[in-house]
């Protein structure tokens, strides 16, 4: 049989291999690691999520990065001091993972090198305590593997030449620390008592303090513990031998060492203590647990932090306290130099920021952040990273360190209702609201390419973080709205910030549009406690004024844009045709629409002011009182999401909303007219709206269990495939291009360590419901956005580990074919791979996504109206009438416009099967 023309072509474009690739990932969060200092002080060394950092002080910014595999898995960096230093200064630093290997990193040839010493008998590697003999020998805190809290200070050839050598064993040790010539070191651990038989005391905290007797070999160790009946949260000793033990209370307890003898090789270290083992110093100012403790380098100072975001230096011969508060957050760790002058703090829960403080006037000197994005996640980011299993204890130092015990078990509760459902889709993991901003340098600095950024509303202060995925490097941090200072501490948390809702940039990233709502301070029991105050604000792209730096200029302000309390649901940005894309469209919950544009005057000393130019009033039989009775959380998520589209050409606004989609004619900028309702499609998606767009005369339409794409000419629905279940508030999850559309899926699936979360992105045509490419990824995905590019299709997306991926397709010219080997849907889609099909399916067919498995079908689609020919004198065949014949009579635009004689002939040709 000879092929058609048809046939051939689509032979010969996919000859070309049109396809679909994700890049390298970009971005990632800080790794849970504190940092070092090198010797010379001349640079600080940070791990990230993907790679190593090595950071110049003089210069203030990173010099030399080394990617990391498996990042996530360090427990600690060490410098090593006897090593020599490169031809550039750097210093020779090892990562310490968890599983037993020892990575060297290589600064010059930005490489790294392991060393595996599972086979010497390392399962687990908890702290780096020495390198010698040109890095031959480690003196490593190292557990079985089994028996985690089992602690042994063990001497490793990582050469096999020598047996390894066993210094201490410590059982039950949950906190380890060292000083800073690495000369001593100290190990927290809950055993019992030995009076416990005569007082009955139990359980009771040991501090096993040791110190070497050769610092530069580390082949003998002398110790000596301490009795404490307090739990501890963090410990530290100095150099001196003095410790100081943070508490879960809020107190600091130290203990001086006893030097009576002149030699220190050999000699047993003794603390001093009365007979009822009370220490001899309390130090009382944290409420909360004491999460970070340090000595200064003489021991003059014990420098502590904690939940509240105050660093305290405590003179120990004088009793005075000095104080740095609000930080931008908790304190879980302080790191001191070699030289007192600077301090590394570790900030965050999650370790989101690292900030350099120089001890002479406590200014920052260096700053290093990752993506500070505020997650709708469920349960915790970091518990769910570690696949927690519904067997496991809710209850360990670290939970209670961080006090989220309430949190642990909320998200247990969830992990075990996943795993004992059948439903395959996770909660809202989104990042919403987010953005993407295509920054062109100023005149001044035309050498340089634009930036691909990153827009991410921060979870406090109301500040949005401007991140460059290609560095991996916060930008800037725009404030959008007035708070009370940076870094409340504890008695203000109670005071809420302002919330951004809504993100919005205009096409040529010229204006921004932010929505931030602010709720009554709880000063007094007013009336007006529940009030909420909304505004609308309007920015100007101000990098000339910047230095040619990434900044924004607030031009306008709204208060309540629509209305006393009623809140702004959603914003899009107008496309270039109208108004060369200066104008946003917003929208309430009760169908009302706002257009917006600037009024630009002639004298240029006056200010660019935005206002409502056209207006859709709402419609009341959603009620507006009831959207402001309570404005909680609880509260919201009971409404429906609203979505909006904005056509290319300008004249039409789609507005989704609960099961509804209206199509609004949008004015011309001359015209004094206002929006005009044209349709209404109701019931077409058959569940609540999740996201919309449009491309060319498609509607493509994310809902909560299908996506559906209308087609407007034939006012029918093209295709639409069951994708599962998608969550309310994941308008994020979708994105559109010119001539394709993304959308990520995430689900759950049983794992032996109890849970993984795992996510597909599909990328479709609008033509066919069979995907152009299949990206399986092994994080939930929080957003997908669209790259404007003139050469490629480019969709960018981010998962829940803060790391951010591109997907390049075909040329945008050509397009892209539809996936191969998916005809029945017998075979997965390999991730990453090109899948091609012949045979175009039939419109309003439905293809049913497995987001599981990957997998996609398309059932065998019953021709309920297609004509017949029937020869003369035969019988007429009977017509079973089906909902889906029904459909199609009243799809019809005679039905739009209530020609009832055309709905009548419509019919009858249907039930007779008339021939055309």
């Amino acid at each position: 049989m000879t092929e058609s023309k048809d046939l051939k072509n689509r032979r010969r474009r996919r000859s070309k291999k049109q396809i679909w690739k994700l890049s390298a990932p970009q971005g990632g969060a800080l790794a849970n690691v504190a940092p070092v200092f090198s010797d010379d002080h001349r640079f600080l060394v940070v791990l990230h999520a993907l790679e190593i950092r090595l950071y110049a002080f003089p210069a203030r910014q990173c010099v030399v990065r080394v990617p990391i595999v498996g990042a996530s898995m360090a427990v600690d960096l060490y410098v090593d001091s006897s090593a020599e230093l490169t031809s550039e200064g750097f210093p020779k630093v090892w990562v310490a993972m968890r599983n037993g290997v020892c990575i060297s990193v290589d600064w010059k040839s930005e490489s790294s090198k392991s060393i595996n010493l599972n086979g010497l008998g390392v399962q687990r590697i908890h702290k780096i305590l020495g390198v010698v003999d040109q890095a031959q020998t480690f003196v490593l805190a190292v557990s079985d593997g089994v028996h985690d809290s089992d602690i042994s200070i063990v001497r490793v050839s990582a050469d096999g030449s020598s047996p390894p050598s066993t210094l201490l064993q410590v059982n039950k040790a949950s906190l380890i620390s060292l000083s800073h010539s690495k000369s001593h070191f100290i190990l927290g651990s809950s055993q019992l008592s030995k009076h416990y038989k005569k007082a009955g005391s139990g359980s009771v905290e040991v501090l096993t303090v040791g110190k070497f007797g050769n610092p530069t070999s580390f082949e003998t160790v002398v110790s000596t513990t301490i009795e404490r009946a307090r739990s501890s949260s963090t410990i530290a000793v100095s150099d001196s031998g003095v410790v100081a033990v943070g508490s879960m209370t809020g107190v600091i307890d130290l203990y001086y060492p006893v030097t009576d003898a002149e030699s220190t090789n050999e000699r047993r270290l003794e603390y001093r203590q009365s007979s009822k083992a009370h220490v001899i110093r309390t130090l009382k100012w944290h409420l909360d647990p004491v999460r970070a403790l340090s000595f200064s380098l003489d021991g003059n100072y014990l420098i502590s932090g904690g939940n509240e975001k105050v660093l305290l230096f405590w003179q120990l011969d004088t009793g005075n306290i000095q104080f740095l508060p609000r930080l931008p957050g908790p304190i879980t760790n302080i790191v001191v130099d070699n030289t007192s002058t600077t301090y590394a703090l570790s900030l965050g829960n999650n370790n989101e920021d690292i900030v350099l403080l120089a001890a002479t006037d406590l200014d920052a000197r260096l700053r290093v952040s990752s993506i500070n994005a505020s997650y709708n996640d469920i349960p915790p980011l970091s518990l769910a990273r570690a696949n927690i299993s519904s067997k496991e204890p809710q209850s360990s130092a670290s939970l209670k360190l961080l006090n989220l015990s309430e949190e642990a078990k909320r998200a247990k509760g969830f992990i075990s209702n996943i795993l004992d459902s059948a439903e395959i889709s996770l909660p809202n993991f989104s990042i919403f609201p987010s953005a993407i901003h295509q920054f062109t340098p100023h005149a001044q600095q035309q050498s340089l390419k634009p930036h691909l950024y990153w827009y991410f509303p921060t979870i406090t202060d109301a500040q949005i973080q401007i991140y460059d995925p290609l560095r991996g490097e916060q930008v800037a941090v725009q404030s959008v709205a007035r708070t009370l200072q940076l870094g409340k501490v504890l008695f203000e948390e109670a005071i809420p910030d302002p919330t951004i809702t809504q993100l919005c940039l205009s096409a040529d990233s010229q204006w921004m549009a932010t929505v931030d709502e602010t709720t009554t301070q709880p000063i007094d029991d007013l009336l007006s406690k529940s009030d909420v105050q909304i505004n609308l604000k309007f920015w100007a792209e101000d990098s000339a004024s910047n230095e040619g730096a990434v900044g924004w200029k607030l031009v306008s302000q709204i208060t309540s844009p629509h209305g006393s309390d009623v809140p702004v649901a959603a914003v899009v940005a107008a496309p270039q045709a109208y108004h060369r894309g200066h104008a946003f469209i917003t929208a309430c919950h009760g169908r009302g629409l706002r257009l917006w544009r600037p009024r630009i005057p002639q004298v240029r000393s006056r200010q660019v002011e935005w206002s409502a130019r056209h207006i859709i009033d709402p419609s009341y039989e959603f009620s507006i009182s009831k959207s402001s009775l309570d404005f909680s959380a609880d509260s919201v998520r009971e409404l429906p999401d609203v979505s909006l589209a904005w056509a290319s050409d300008a004249s039409i606004v789609l507005l989704g909303t609960g099961f509804d989609i209206y199509v609004v004619a949008v004015p011309t900028e001359k015209s004094g007219g206002s929006f005009e309702a044209v349709r209404c499609f109701s019931g077409i998606i058959g569940s609540p709206v999740r996201g919309l767009g449009l491309i060319g005369t498609s509607i493509i339409v994310l809902s909560e269990r299908q996506l559906t794409v209308y087609d407007i000419l034939r006012d029918d629905i093209a295709w639409s495939a069951n994708i599962g279940y998608t969550p309310k508030g994941c308008k994020a999850l979708i994105a559109f291009g010119e001539s394709s559309f993304a959308v990520a899926i995430n689900y759950a699936s049983k794992a032996k360590s109890g849970l993984a979360l795992l996510s597909n992105v599909y990328l479709f045509s609008h033509k066919s419901p069979i995907p152009l490419h299949v990206a399986q990824h092994s994080r939930p995905i929080a957003a997908v956005h669209s790259i404007p590019s003139v050469s490629k299709q480019k969709f960018t997306f981010i998962d829940t580990d803060k790391t951010i991926y591109t997907l390049s397709g075909p040329d945008a010219a050509t397009g892209a074919e539809p996936l191969k080997d998916a005809d029945v849907g017998d075979k997965a889609p390999a991730a990453e791979a090109e899948i091609t099909v012949d045979v175009v399916p039939d419109a309003g067919s439905t293809a049913i996504l497995n987001p599981k498995s990957g997998k996609f079908t398309i059932p065998a689609k019953e021709s309920t109206t297609e004509t017949t020919t029937i020869p003369e004198g035969s019988a007429q065949p009977d017509v079973v009438l089906k909902t889906t014949i029904v459909d199609t009579v009243f799809a019809g635009p005679e039905y739009a416009v209530g020609d009832l004689d055309g709905v009548f002939d419509k019919l009858l040709e249907v039930i007779g099967q008339k021939e055309e």
